[in-house]
């Protein structure tokens, strides 16, 4: 996926930062597999989803490597929302329960793949406890916003980063599309709309985005969330969905991470990924991304303040 001609419209000559949001390259690559593979626990599953997986991803790196200087992956590990609403997501467990698929299987399986990844193929990585992998990579361009980045996801959430930074190329990796221009977005519709995937409520049935897009024009929105008592769902809602409101000392504790790792490719590490999964990573592509050239131990990667 050629990105050249999204990444000129920023900047003629400066480099970008690749966000991937891991939790969609798994359940693409997942559901991918599975349409050759009949189900997780099938012996040749494993190597066929990591081959699909790491392909994924290639996609996106190899055709703009001379314009990367730098890959962070963004893990799941916990979500303090649910601490706020216990039900946050709970609808996503009941379609998985329903889909047939060994999820515990998988996600044994998956587990294993991820220490692997991390271990062996080098890129930065960010796993904090209590964030969604969405929340380590909006902390990462919100606190440091003056960079250009891609962001690996079709995840409608991250379009209120353009807030913040307007150097922003957005990808659907399921569809290999550039997601189109959302400097338009306002978080407010999402406030007043809510999120039936993720279980954050709706105001008002009925008021949809055309009506709040209207009182919003028309200088009326908060007079009708004050009028109708919906100030204390509104508030809540904006923690749910802002992605700048999520905890500060979790933002501390990703920034230290995110400035203190220093990506290591070894051919040694990635030669013994390429023989546990049966993958192709390249070496001598992935080098490229190394801010620490061989025989150097300086890092020369900017921090995030």
């Amino acid at each position: 996926m050629d990105l050249s001609k999204e990444m000129n419209n920023i900047t003629q000559d400066g480099m970008f930062k690749v966000l991937i949001d891991f939790s969609m390259y798994k359940y693409k690559a997942l559901f991918g597999t599975l349409k050759h593979i009949d189900g997780v626990e099938h012996p040749r599953f494993k190597q066929a989803f990591a081959k699909k997986f790491i392909n994924e991803v290639l996609t996106i790196l190899t055709p703009n490597i001379d314009r990367i200087d730098e890959v962070i992956v963004c893990y799941d590990f916990g979500n303090f929302r649910t601490e706020l609403q216990q039900n946050y997501k709970q609808n996503r467990t009941i379609t998985r329960d329903a889909s047939g698929i060994n999820y515990e299987y998988f996600n044994e399986f998956f587990n294993e793949f991820t220490k692997d990844f991390i271990k062996m193929v080098g890129f930065n990585h960010l796993r904090i406890f209590r964030f969604e992998g969405d929340d380590t990579l909006a902390t990462v361009i919100i606190r440091n916003p003056t960079k250009n980045y891609i962001i690996a996801s079709s995840d409608k959430d991250f379009f209120q980063l353009r807030n913040h930074c307007p150097n922003i190329i957005q990808i659907n990796p399921v569809k290999l599309q550039v997601v189109g221009d959302k400097s338009w977005y306002d978080l407010r519709i999402h406030y007043c709309t809510g999120d039936k995937s993720d279980n954050v409520f709706q105001l008002q049935k009925g008021v949809g985005v055309k009506t709040v897009e209207k009182m919003i024009k028309a200088g009326t929105l908060d007079s009708w969330i004050d009028d109708n008592g919906y100030r204390e769902l509104y508030e809540h809602n904006r923690l749910m969905v802002d992605l700048s409101l999520s905890p500060k000392d979790l933002q501390e504790e990703c920034i230290e991470k995110y400035n203190s790792y220093v990506p290591h490719f070894s051919k040694l590490n990635i030669t013994k990924f390429n023989l546990k999964y049966g993958t192709e990573l390249n070496y001598n592509t992935l080098i490229k991304l190394d801010p620490n050239p061989p025989k150097s131990n300086r890092s020369t990667r900017n921090q995030i303040i």
